[in-house]
């Protein structure tokens, strides 16, 4: 399930912000991150505390964590609250106590099992050893006092009525309690001396009124509760900061919320998530007074960073701001990522797409901002030069640059960033990938000179995928798709065609192998005088010598040609092909057809190559041995039957089983022609069927050869 956020903004001078909705809603179909060729990696810059919020159709949207498919995965655990509050506690107990016995505590007890700790700790009552040997349930047994035992207790106590609910749910709170929940804890913390147990009493008790929903109290309860002025702020002060940032959001103070939520976004990893979801403007006043409660220039620069993510053509606006605030700040690079992320899935091509000429104009392109606008903020970067990863800027520019088809700006970025890559291997990889886009893109034709220049870059760009680096592969692909189009330009259609057998998603020559240039292919893999780079294009094509032999000798067989197939699959030099063997046993025949049942207990040695060489020795039995004419004929007609759209060896004649074609016909002369005139007719089938009927001796050997005849007509 994919969470949508809308975000409907205008600029004005610097800008103007219009009311907005936030829609919670699902939808299904294959993921947007893999729809389109991506030769430029966002994810070069490596900042794991920022990564959710690179662009991807649904880098986060909601309660669960959704993570781009396209990306390279950092730990999600920085982000989880589990893992921020077992910290927490392993501070509070300095470290003393094992982490796995804190959290076998917290996270796998009941409150039966917590009372029964307390017991154990005042009387010495049973307790089971495992628990025993606990080294949080031990620190209890030498301090049974320990404020941190009551405050468990009372957490698993009420934890059941303030659980998170998943998204189809039905929530119902039941207030009364929660009210309950509420007062109790305040009163708890008020009592309680210990500045840390006394700050979660609080977040329970905020907590039990936020969701009961009186936001006031739950206001109120952070001023009286949780001590604002302390310079170290702990993780729970920031969960309740996040539950002061609701409450402001369900009373519509949206300036309030944002500020509070910004706040938060920034100092507490274990809430950056939801923080950023629910920072929300709606007009341009609550952004102004969102501006206004800022205490410095780094909080300015969180909220420019939150709305240039949650808002889109809010972002120019903000990288400007930011270039004034802090032109060395990761939250600036990180908006210029998600930019030029945008506009590569704009003017890059769909990855189903077979021709990637139509630029631009992709059914699942996101909102962006105009290049040339993204372009001015790298310029006005590089001339301020205090970029955080300059390398990262350069290759942007070269990148936008080499969708603008400005050849001479995107080479000299794509020097500029090897130059500041200072050894980055990442960020040299994609200035090389950009240049040789760039390079293939402006050369327009191909000939041997163009191809001696690109042929190490290409072996390059083929080669497997660096650890981390997957956009060689999507660059490749369009290299190919281009080199393709100059070699149909110059009239090489057989080179045209192993280059877009690599340029295309999905190629496979099989599906009609009619249409395929088969014989002149083989003639161009066994040409001695082939260049290096005919050997190149050669070893990339998915295809090689035997399997257009293999093609040639089945188009053969189709056309009952066998003893011509015989000698091309002769010539085979793996006659071990995977595509030669058939599954069972071709001279086999039931009343019954059960494919299955064949490949079971018939199966057999049987190649297309052996059938072959056995259907021409029983024709040449027939005229030595006419006495075992009837046997040999219904052995061929058998042969010829399986080899049939209904035999056990239709893999002898067809690639792909097409499974309800028989009840679709077509017309002759259409491209399935033979499929249907031959491939279901069983007329060589029919002809010996028919011959060893009326020429048996025996009654039942002609029944079952009528039979047969039957079923072929039928």
């Amino acid at each position: 399930m994919k969470i949508s956020k809308l975000f409907i903004l205008v600029l004005s001078s610097i800008l103007s912000v219009l009311p907005v909705r936030i829609a919670n809603t699902c939808s299904w179909g294959y993921d947007d991150d893999e729809s389109f060729l991506l030769p430029f990696k966002q994810e070069l810059i490596h900042f794991p505390e920022l990564y959710p919020f690179l662009y991807s159709y649904h880098y986060w949207k909601g309660g669960n964590s959704d993570w781009s498919e396209s990306s390279e995965q950092y730990s999600e655990e920085i982000f989880e609250s589990r893992t921020a509050n077992l910290q927490d506690w392993s501070t509070y107990f300095k470290g003393n106590i094992p982490i796995a016995d804190i959290e076998k505590v917290i996270y796998n007890t009941s409150g039966d099992d917590l009372n029964a700790f307390a017991q154990y700790a005042k009387n010495n009552s049973e307790l089971s050893s495992d628990w025993k040997n606990n080294g949080l349930v031990k620190y209890w047994k030498l301090n049974p006092a320990s404020p941190s035992l009551q405050y468990l207790q009372f957490a698993k106590e009420t934890e059941v009525y303030v659980k998170e609910f998943g998204w189809w749910d039905e929530v119902e709170r039941n207030t009364d309690t929660l009210n309950t929940i509420s007062k109790r804890a305040a009163t708890l913390a008020n009592k309680t001396k210990d500045s840390f147990i006394k700050m979660r009493y609080a977040y329970q008790a905020m907590r039990g009124a936020h969701y009961a929903g009186n936001y006031a109290d739950c206001l109120q309860l952070f001023d009286t509760l949780v001590d604002d002025k302390i310079d170290d702020k702990s993780l729970i002060y920031y969960w309740c900061l996040s539950l002061k940032a609701g409450a402001y959001w369900h009373q519509n103070k949206f300036a309030e919320s944002s500020y509070y939520n910004a706040l938060v976004f920034d100092k507490c990893l274990s809430r950056r998530l939801y923080s950023e979801r629910d920072f929300w403007i709606d007009n341009e006043n609550t952004w102004q007074r969102c501006l206004a409660m800022c205490k410095n220039d780094h909080e300015k620069s969180v909220l420019w960073l939150l709305t240039g993510i949650n808002q889109n053509n809010s972002a120019v606006a903000a990288m400007q701001e930011l270039m004034i605030l802090n032109p060395a700040s990761k939250e600036l690079e990180l908006l210029l990522a998600r930019e030029v992320e945008k506009i590569q899935r704009t003017y890059m091509p769909e990855r189903w797409a077979e021709d990637f000429n139509l630029l631009g104009q992709n059914e699942y392109a996101p909102e962006s901002n105009a290049l040339d606008d993204i372009l001015k903020v790298i310029l006005q970067a590089e001339k301020i030069n205090h970029m955080q990863t300059p390398a990262y800027w350069y290759n942007s520019a070269a990148f936008l640059y080499y969708i603008k088809n400005d050849v001479s700006a995107c080479e000299s970025y794509c020097e500029k960033a090897r130059q500041a890559a200072d050894g980055n291997n990442d960020m040299i990889t994609q200035s090389r990938i950009i240049h040789i886009l760039n390079v293939v893109e402006s050369i327009q034709h191909i000939n041997k000179e163009n191809e001696m220049l690109l042929q190490s870059d290409l072996e390059w760009l083929s080669e497997d995928e660096q650890p981390g680096f997957t956009n060689k592969k999507d660059a490749y692909r369009l290299v190919m798709y281009n080199l393709m189009n100059y070699y149909f330009d110059a009239n090489k259609p057989l080179e045209a065609e192993m280059c877009k057998a690599r340029a295309l998603e999905y190629y496979n020559i099989y599906e009609e192998p009619e249409k395929a240039p088969i014989s002149e292919l083989y003639n161009f893999f066994i040409n001695p005088k082939n260049s290096d780079f005919d050997k190149y294009l050669i070893s990339e094509y998915p295809y090689n010598a035997d399997d257009m032999l293999e093609i040639t000798a089945t188009l053969l067989m189709r056309e009952n040609r066998i003893r011509e197939a015989v000698g091309v699959f002769s010539g085979m030099k793996n006659k071990n092909h995977p595509l030669m063997k058939l599954p069972a046993d071709p001279f086999v025949i039931h009343i019954n057809d059960c494919h299955d049942c064949d490949f079971q207990d018939f199966a057999s040695n049987y190649t297309k190559l052996t059938l072959c060489q056995t259907i021409v020795e029983l024709e040449g039995k027939l005229r030595e041995k006419p006495e075992n004419s009837t046997e040999i004929l219904h052995l061929l007609g058998n042969a010829y039957y399986n080899m049939s759209y209904w035999g056990n060896s239709w893999l002898a004649l067809d690639y792909y089983r097409c499974h309800g074609c028989e009840l679709n016909r077509v017309e002759t002369g259409d491209d399935y022609s033979w499929y249907y005139n031959d491939y279901f007719s069983l007329e060589k089938a029919k002809y010996y069927y028919s011959l060893a009927a009326t020429g048996s001796r025996g009654k039942e050997f002609a029944a079952l050869n009528y039979f047969m005849l039957a079923k072929c007509e039928q």
